[in-house]
């Protein structure tokens, strides 16, 4: 009697081992670590990538890549989704299944990032402010608003008061642009150079104030129209005259007098 209870005992311990074996087989193989490495390079020129991103996304383990682009990951076995990705390189995605030690090497094809263009317009309604940023404009309403030297408008000497201007010496007509000579400006009066800008020993310009419509002076950039100086331009436009009836002007200060006369 005693012998068929330990028969049997030792039945259900056989019996209860078959049925807890395979719970133990796969906690141990779920447990199990498996190691995944490769390399990453350029897919163009097959350089290594060195710091190259790696995500298992299940998990949210991160790695990187060494100075010769060689990963190394240690995982529990399994299947998984790999993210490789590196700055201007096309993400690339891998789904593993984990089994045992592998070897996955990956090539990244560089990215093509094109830019929309920008365009920058600009419209105005007033055509006065259709000349470049480096054109001072000086019209004759405000050169005989300004101080006058013995009461005399002067055009040259109006130029003076600008940023980047200085005088040539005192009571000289002259100019000069941003630490430039004299003989490095050009003077245009209607296109045609002006050689000597003064008269009476400097004193006064040769530009007579009432007989100029307006000037212009092109301290930095210079169109290419005005090539041969190095300074600046002063470009210099008379007035076209009255062709509907006769009028004239004048007037006269302490050293000079002039008159103008306007004909159709």
């Amino acid at each position: 009697m005693n012998k068929n209870n330990s028969i049997r005992m030792k039945f259900f311990r056989l019996f209860y081992l078959a049925l807890l074996f395979p719970t133990i087989s796969t906690t141990a193989y779920a447990q199990k670590k498996v190691t995944i490495s490769g390399y990453l390079k350029d897919a163009v020129s097959g350089e290594s990538l060195a710091g190259a991103l790696i995500i298992v996304q299940e998990t949210g383990i991160k790695a990187s890549a060494n100075t010769y682009g060689f990963y190394s990951l240690s995982l529990s076995a399994g299947d998984y989704k790999l993210s490789y990705s590196y700055m201007g390189y096309q993400q690339d995605e891998r789904s593993v299944s984990l089994m045992r030690d592998t070897t996955l090497s990956v090539s990244l094809s560089p990215a093509s990032n094109m830019m929309d263009e920008v365009v920058v317009s600009s419209s105005s309604k007033n055509d006065n402010v259709s000349k470049p940023v480096s054109v001072a404009p000086l019209t004759m309403v405000k050169v005989k608003q300004l101080p006058a030297f013995l009461g005399e408008a002067d055009l040259i000497r109006s130029f003076q008061l600008l940023p980047g201007v200085s005088i040539v010496g005192d009571g000289a007509s002259g100019f000069n642009v941003r630490d430039g000579g004299v003989d490095q400006n050009l003077v245009l009066i209607d296109e045609a150079p002006l050689y000597f800008t003064s008269h009476l020993f400097n004193l006064f310009s040769v530009a007579n104030p009432d007989a100029i419509k307006d000037a212009a002076l092109y301290k930095t950039e210079m169109p290419a129209r005005f090539g041969g100086r190095l300074s600046s331009v002063l470009d210099i436009r008379m007035k076209d005259g009255n062709n509907q009836d006769w009028n004239f002007a004048g007037g006269s200060a302490l050293l000079q007098a002039d008159l103008l006369l306007k004909a159709r």
